[in-house]
């Protein structure tokens, strides 16, 4: 299959063989292989066999050894590790297309943030059981019971809080959650923490209407670098399922589809076939004006997971978690994932505070994402806005992250401090801990956008729950820029709001 033209930029390199050897030749790869390397955070691949105008010719045997020879001289110069994706043969040829990656040897892991959505009942706590657990289900909902935060979300097998676990993937990208492939005895965090170079942080999101606002402050509160749209093969696109469709459109969440259950859609196929046109048909409408593209193999998985950072293209993936059908070539996928780049609204150290709880022998314990800045033990730093608008010290005591004790901590995921002395009736779900007081503020301008998921008229007066990071309150629309006055269906403007009941901490800039 003939491949888009290389690009200049990316961390996709074309190469239709290598088998010089001269040193200058190898320093000269190792040049272009570091920067490749650095344009896909800290990983690249190497595509063997393929012209830069995208074009396969292929390897042959030989070629393809002494070309990965080479490819390892380049890489021992920077300490990266080399590992075969896939091959693929080219058609009416003896000759082959690899597919390579290369992944830098860190000291420490790049983490990946992904949010699991989709309609209730749809599998996502399944999914991520099976994915980090390495146990399919029964078919009974077995599966999703280690993954559950609650009581009465085990006895009603609905999410109704954000559940997070993690994959971990080692230098050559295997799975590292379990202690072999035979008894599937899942490791702790520090210990998947200490063995991967990647590890993929989930977020499990909840499906049921009544919960949407907890789905909305877990896009906006964690900034996932990706989002993972559950759909039943037997089940079809539901109107929950469109409303996180246009969430992820509208806070720029590049997005992925999963169609879980296809081995009860394999025995209703015009049913799974409806559900897959159905996603097609959405993916395409106006406002998403997406491509589709269905992933069954590595090399599939390969090709998407270069472009989905555009926003232009939607994989959509079909598993099964009780036969297990469909699952590695998601994994695969998942470990080739690159971390979305961040622009930062604001200096400084940023960290929203999401909530709060108290350990016994440890006392008030701050559990946020930490969006910008760092973070050590003994920092002196600011949390607010009160009530009042006024900020409070907060003494840093320790730091846990991913269940793991550290001395400090690096901006891009969620992190528990353990503070000295501090009430924590007085810490509330949208607060703000930073280095330095900021300004908190009752009335601001936003761009906004009534999606197509919603049926409803907005105007003058008009009170919706603000999402913005951690904040969660109501504020009234005092005035709407322009001469249209009220807003319906896929319409836009720029609208002032006042907060209904205290001042917050947000800037320019903020989704």
């Amino acid at each position: 299959m003939k491949r888009s033209p290389e690009n200049h930029y990316g961390n996709i390199e074309y190469k239709l063989r290598l088998v010089d050897k001269d040193s200058d030749r190898i320093q000269q790869l190792a040049s272009q292989m570091r920067f490749r390397v650095d344009q896909g955070t800290n990983e690249a691949i190497y595509v063997l066999g393929v012209r830069d105008d995208g074009s396969p010719e292929g390897c042959t045997a030989d070629e393809y050894e002494s070309s990965m020879t080479t490819i390892r001289l380049a890489a021992v110069e920077s300490n990266y590790i080399v590992s075969v994706l896939s091959v693929t043969t080219v058609p009416a040829t003896e000759k082959s297309v690899y597919e390579i990656m290369i992944r830098e040897v860190m000291g420490d892991h790049v983490n990946i943030q992904v949010g699991i959505a989709g309609n209730v009942d749809a599998g996502k706590s399944t999914l991520l059981s099976v994915l980090t657990r390495g146990a399919t289900d029964d078919g009974r909902g077995r599966a999703r019971l280690g993954v559950f935060n609650f009581e009465h979300e085990t006895t009603s097998g609905r999410t109704s809080s954000i559940a997070q676990h993690i994959l971990g993937f080692d230098k050559v990208g295997n799975v590292v959650n379990y202690n072999d492939t035979i008894t599937r005895a899942a490791k702790g965090w520090p210990d998947i923490i200490r063995d991967s170079t990647k590890v993929i942080s989930f977020y499990d999101l909840c499906g049921h209407k009544k919960y949407l606002k907890t789905t909305i402050m877990g896009l906006t509160a964690n900034s996932p670098d990706y989002c993972i749209i559950v759909v039943g093969a037997n089940m079809g696109v539901s109107r929950m399922t469109m409303e996180h469709v246009f969430l992820c459109v509208t806070l720029h969440i590049p997005f992925i589809v999963v169609m879980t259950k296809i081995d009860i859609g394999e025995q209703r196929p015009d049913v799974m076939k409806g559900t897959l046109t159905a996603i097609k048909k959405l993916i395409k409408i106006p406002g998403i004006s997406r491509l589709p593209y269905t992933v069954n193999t590595t090399d599939d998985a390969v090709v998407c997971s270069g472009a989905i950072g555009s926003e232009s293209v939607v994989p959509i993936f079909k598993v099964s978690n009780v036969t297990g059908a469909g699952l590695d070539v998601l994994k695969s996928f998942l470990n080739l994932l690159r971390k979305k780049p961040h622009v930062a609204v604001r200096k400084g150290v940023i960290l929203y505070v999401e909530k709060t709880f108290s350990v016994v022998g440890t006392g008030t314990v701050i559990g946020g994402h930490l969006a910008t800045g760092s973070i050590s033990v003994g920092d002196r730093l600011r949390l607010g806005p009160l009530h009042n608008g006024k900020w409070i010290e907060v003494f840093v005591k320790s730091i846990h992250s991913k269940r793991v004790d550290v001395t400090s901590v690096s901006p891009g995921g969620y992190v528990c401090l353990g503070v000295r002395k501090l009430d924590s009736k007085l810490i509330r779900r949208g607060h703000v801990i930073s280095d330095v007081d900021r300004t908190s503020v009752r009335t601001f301008t936003a761009d906004i956008k009534v999606i197509q998921a919603i049926s409803t008229t907005v105007s003058i007066g008009y009170s919706p729950v603000i999402h913005v990071n951690t904040v969660r309150q109501s504020a009234r629309m005092v005035d709407v820029s322009g001469d249209v006055k009220i807003l319906r269906t896929r319409d836009s403007a720029t609208a002032t709001f006042t907060f209904c009941h205290r001042p917050e901490c947000i800037s320019v800039g903020d989704v």
